[in-house]
């Protein structure tokens, strides 16, 4: 600034001994111009530095590019401007991380572990050597496996409930032993296996009943009631609280005691008949001695 100040004292010198020298008075505004360009280049260089300081790239990219279409040969605006343009591109690389880092995030908690791994590969690639990316992608990978695993023991606890629905203990408790080998402290296996085993034993006794039911309904339709009340009597020994044979004894005892009663009857018919006829033989006996006679 000093120069254009020392170059406007020569030519208004120069002035006092010419006047009205057109070409001083051209070079006097010329250089005033040129001063005046330069002083406001410096200015916008000064604010688009301090914007930048702040943090305020856009402001300081107005400025830098105002400065530089005043004078666009200018080596200190320019590398302003290298300057602004690396930090910019910096700031949109950050913006784009933290993006990347948030959908990561999110679709972490919504337990999407393979989007959020892509969108945290894709922060990777910005900047690799991030210690919070870094630690982002372990804690995905943590949790993609620990969700694998959910979802494989939600299946198989699905399979096993499917089963013992079905009234298959026997596949189920089969089952339910093989996930444990998988995983052997998982607690919802190892109440699933006492549910199967409990079935299990459940469905024996249910077949054991249905035997005893069997057995005895044959002695039924045999005509063998007494003989089905003792087999049922029998079963209830050993299944005192069931409440199928509970029913079933009585439905045979009183089949035992209408058969007991029908018996009773044929029985005594079959006397009366029996004495029917011999009073019958008597008076035939009887009337055929009286015509002898």
């Amino acid at each position: 600034q000093r120069q254009y100040d020392e170059a406007v004292g020569f030519i208004e010198q120069a002035l006092k001994i010419e006047p009205g020298n057109a070409e001083l008075l051209k070079q006097k505004e010329l250089v005033i111009v040129e001063q005046q360009r330069r002083a406001e280049v410096k200015k916008l260089l000064n604010m688009a530095q301090s914007e930048e300081a702040k943090g305020e790239l856009r402001l300081a990219r107005e400025h830098i590019e105002r400065a530089l279409s005043l004078d666009p040969t200018d080596t200190h605006a320019r590398m302003v401007k290298a300057n602004i343009e690396q930090a910019f591109a910096e700031q949109e690389k950050q913006r784009s991380i933290r993006q990347f880092l948030d959908v990561a995030k999110s679709e972490m908690v919504e337990r999407r572990y393979t989007s959020a791994r892509e969108a945290i590969k894709k922060a990777e690639a910005l900047q690799p050597d991030s210690p919070e990316i870094q630690a982002l992608k372990a804690a995905a990978y943590s949790g993609h496996e620990q969700e694998l695993k959910r979802r494989e023991l939600e299946q198989l606890a699905t399979d096993i409930q499917a089963l013992l629905a079905g009234g298959n203990p026997d596949a189920a408790l089969k089952k339910t032993n093989s996930a444990l080998q998988l995983y052997p402290n998982e607690v919802a296996f190892l109440h699933l296996r006492t549910a199967a085993e409990q079935a299990q034993k459940i469905a024996a006794q249910r077949r054991k009943i249905d035997e005893i039911i069997a057995k005895a309904t044959r002695l039924v339709n045999e005509n063998k009631a007494p003989e089905a009340v003792k087999v049922v009597k029998a079963g209830l020994v050993d299944f005192p609280e069931d409440e199928r044979l509970q029913k079933y004894l009585g439905n045979v005892i009183e089949g035992a005691e209408r058969e007991k009663a029908e018996k009773a009857e044929r029985e005594r018919l079959e006397r009366e008949r029996a004495e029917k006829a011999e009073r019958e033989r008597l008076e035939r006996e009887k009337a055929e001695k009286a015509e002898r006679e």
